[in-house]
C-alpha cells in the first residue's frame, strides 16, 4: 500500500468513476484500476462497487475513504508549512547574509574616515548627530564620489548640528547657535565647543553641562579640549576655573568661557 493507492483512490472515490479519476491525475484508467486492486488485495476487501453509471465505495471504501481524506488533508498542510518554514529560513538567512555584507562595508568606511585624520571622539560624534538628525524635508543633495571629501564635509555639518544646551544657576537656556562653516584649520570640537558656549546665558560652561551639550564623556572631553587649546597656545585665565555654581556651594567649577575658546579660532 502506497501514498498513491491512497491517493488514487480517493480520487475515484470523489469523481465516482475510473475514468473520471484518470482525467483528475493524469494517467489511465488501467492504472487507475491497478491502483484500487492493489489496495483491495492486501486488505482483503471490496473497496469499489461498479454500478452501470459509475462506481460507488462499499462500506469498508467509505470507512477508508473518510479517513484517507482527512490523512491526505492533514499530509498536504504540514507539507505548506514545511514549505513555509523553508521560505523563512531562506530568508532569514538571505537578510543575514545582507548584513554580514553591510557590516563589512561599514568597517571598510570607518576605515576610510579614520584614515583622514578625523579622530575616533570625531567619529562617535558624527555618527550621534547623523542618528538623532530628523529625515531631509526634500531629496537628497548629491553625494561627491570618493570617501575622504565625503567624510570632510560630514564632520563640517557636525560642527554646524544645532545643539540644545542646558541651563545654568538661575540662567535660561540659551538658544541654539546657527549654522556656521567651520574656519579652515580649526578643530570641528573646538569651535563646536565655542558655539555652544557663546550661546549660554553666562558665557560660559562647566566641563559637564558641555559635554552634556555635545552628547560627549565628561571625562573625555576636558583633557581633549584641554589639549586642543595647549595645541593653539592658549592658556585659561584662573586655571580654567568658571564662575559657574551649583547647589550654593560656592565653589568655582573646571570650564570654559566664550573669550577662551575664541581666541584660537580668531588666530586660525
Amino acid at each position: 500500500m502506497t501514498l498513491d493507492d491512497l491517493r488514487v483512490f480517493a480520487a475515484a472515490c470523489r469523481t465516482g468513476s475510473l475514468s473520471g479519476a484518470a482525467r483528475e491525475l493524469g494517467c489511465t484508467q488501467s492504472a487507475v484500476s491497478q491502483h484500487v486492486k492493489r489496495l483491495e488485495r492486501e486488505l482483503g476487501l471490496s473497496l469499489l462497487e461498479r454500478h452501470p453509471r459509475g462506481i460507488a465505495p462499499t462500506s469498508a471504501g467509505r470507512l477508508l475513504h473518510t479517513a484517507v481524506t482527512e490523512g491526505l488533508g492533514r499530509i498536504d498542510q504540514a507539507v505548506r508549512r514545511i514549505e513555509e518554514h523553508n521560505t523563512l529560513t531562506r530568508q532569514a538567512h538571505d537578510l543575514w547574509e545582507r548584513a554580514q555584507t553591510e557590516s563589512r562595508r561599514i568597517g571598510q568606511l570607518v576605515e576610510a574616515v579614520l584614515a583622514t585624520g578625523v579622530s575616533w571622539t570625531e567619529l562617535g560624534t558624527l555618527l550621534t548627530c547623523i542618528d538623532e538628525a530628523p529625515p531631509p524635508a526634500g531629496p537628497a543633495a548629491a553625494v561627491p564620489s570618493g570617501v575622504a571629501p565625503a567624510a570632510e564635509k560630514n564632520v563640517h555639518e557636525e560642527a554646524n548640528t544645532r545643539t540644545l544646551v542646558p541651563a545654568q544657576g538661575a540662567g535660561a537656556s540659551p538658544q541654539p547657535p546657527t549654522g556656521e562653516l567651520v574656519p579652515e584649520g580649526t578643530p570641528a570640537l573646538l569651535f563646536q565647543a565655542y558655539s555652544v558656549v557663546s550661546a549660554s546665558t553666562d558665557q560660559e560652561m562647566a566641563t559637564r553641562d558641555l559635554a552634556v551639550a555635545l552628547g560627549r564623556n565628561s571625562n573625555t572631553l576636558g583633557p581633549d579640549m584641554c589639549a586642543l587649546l595647549r595645541e593653539a597656545g592658549v592658556e585659561r585665565p584662573n586655571g580654567g576655573q568658571i564662575k559657574a555654581r551649583y547647589a550654593g556651594n560656592g565653589k568655582r567649577l573646571p570650564g570654559f568661557t566664550t573669550a577662551c575658546l575664541k581666541e584660537p579660532i580668531r588666530s586660525s
